[in-house]
């Protein structure tokens, strides 16, 4: 079995442009929550602030800055103590507007697993599993199929996030990028033991889509 992924090109879809804020001062002025986290962590700043509504955004972004020599950091809820969204210089890249979960897909053992945008709540995906909400656009039912939906739907088991960080508003891609813990991870564990697939954007703009055990 080879041990090669390919990349591949980035997702896009029908959203926005990134919006993009390319004065440090300004962003210093307007713009100031972006440049701190819980950590209370400084000085910080920022040459670009990017807002990305999607992966093609983001790999667009990331190749722009390498081929520019520029530093990014990535910027997600900011409820890190440790200064991991705390600026320096650079390009600040923020993932808050990519909130959508794209699909739901039934595991062989009877299990569900959902794939969400990065910029997804802990607290929102809480509240959509629980109330069974997923609100799931048609374009991405294309790609998952409508049949997993709909068994999920009609599971009269109830469902939940197990590794159930304790920050709610923390982002899911930030919870995995730290592999985060909570109130349940002696029983369930933290969130690497639970994360199916990933898809990673690189600095060269394209994508690499990972699924565990690759």
């Amino acid at each position: 079995m080879s041990n090669v992924i390919e990349t591949e090109s980035p997702r896009s879809g029908d959203v926005p442009p990134a919006q993009v804020i390319d004065a440090a001062e300004r962003i210093a002025d307007s713009y100031a929550d972006y440049l701190s986290d819980e950590s209370r962590y400084g000085p910080s700043s920022a040459d670009m602030l990017v807002l990305s509504h999607d992966e093609a955004q983001v790999a667009v972004e990331l190749a722009a800055a390498a081929a520019d020599g520029r530093d990014v950091t990535v910027s997600a809820g900011r409820t890190g103590i440790v200064g991991g969204a705390v600026p320096g210089s650079g390009v600040l890249l923020s993932l808050e507007r990519m909130n959508r979960i794209r699909g739901v897909t039934r595991l062989r053992d009877g299990r569900y697993s959902v794939r969400v945008d990065p910029g997804v709540s802990v607290a929102e995906l809480r509240r959509r599993l629980e109330r069974k909400e997923l609100d799931i656009a048609e374009d991405d039912l294309r790609e998952t199929g409508p049949a997993d939906l709909t068994a999920f739907l009609e599971d009269e088991r109830s469902f939940f996030y197990p590794p159930d960080p304790t920050e709610d508003t923390a982002h899911i891609g930030a919870t995995v990028a730290t592999n985060a813990s909570g109130a349940r991870s002696f029983r369930y564990g933290a969130t690497r033991r639970h994360v199916v697939a990933v898809r990673l954007c690189l600095t060269t703009g394209g994508v690499i889509a990972v699924r565990r055990g690759d």
